[in-house]
């Protein structure tokens, strides 16, 4: 894997001169190693541009090559932009920007977001589970809930002499000790 950063712009560094010339800096890793790069952050102080103006929050462009046998067999690009508090980052993680030449750019920090809202519905979802025997519990007393109605229909159907549903009732099947055979019938009320 090759990996070559560009900033969006060109900018020196005021305390020593030193040109940040819009050349990429490049990086490769061996196949099956993490590949680790160190890229200047363009959100912090010192960077001017021709005419000495400060500038600061440009993006920056990576282009990751991966390479087999000494071929290119597939490339992508990628435009971030770093905060003055980020330290490290995940290149397939970090949330992507439009490019920009130059300009400030206001970063959307919709990864937060993201996870926020995927561990409210983790969270949902597991008091959910934790509720649902209760719930299966509660309809299944009820004699017309959709769950007790399947749950009948799945088996057995009991009807009145004159052939309606047996409602507001249950059916109790009593087995013999050795459970060969019914010993009795019974019908409760619920």
């Amino acid at each position: 894997m090759r990996v070559k950063f560009t900033p969006s712009r060109s900018a020196v560094w005021q305390a020593t001169g030193a040109p940040l010339i819009g050349a990429s800096d490049e990086f490769t890793s061996e196949a099956g190693q993490r590949g680790v790069a160190t890229v200047i952050n363009p959100d912090q102080a010192g960077f001017i541009d021709e005419a000495g103006n400060a500038v600061r929050n440009w993006t920056i462009r990576a282009v990751v090559e991966y390479i087999l046998d000494g071929r290119l067999i597939a490339d992508a690009a990628k435009v971030f932009t770093l905060t003055s508090t980020d330290t490290t980052m995940d290149l397939d993680t970090v949330i992507p920007v439009t490019s920009s030449a130059g300009v400030t750019v206001a970063i959307p920090d919709t990864w937060s977001i993201r996870v926020i809202a995927a561990e409210g519905a983790a969270l949902a979802a597991a008091q959910a589970l934790a509720n649902l025997p209760a719930a299966m519990s509660s309809e299944l007393d009820k004699p017309a809930s959709p769950f007790t109605t399947k749950l009948s229909n799945t088996y057995v159907t009991f009807l009145n002499h004159d052939g309606s549903p047996v409602t507001g009732k249950h059916v109790v099947i009593t087995l013999t000790a050795d459970q060969a055979d019914i010993a009795d019938i019974t019908v409760e009320a619920i």
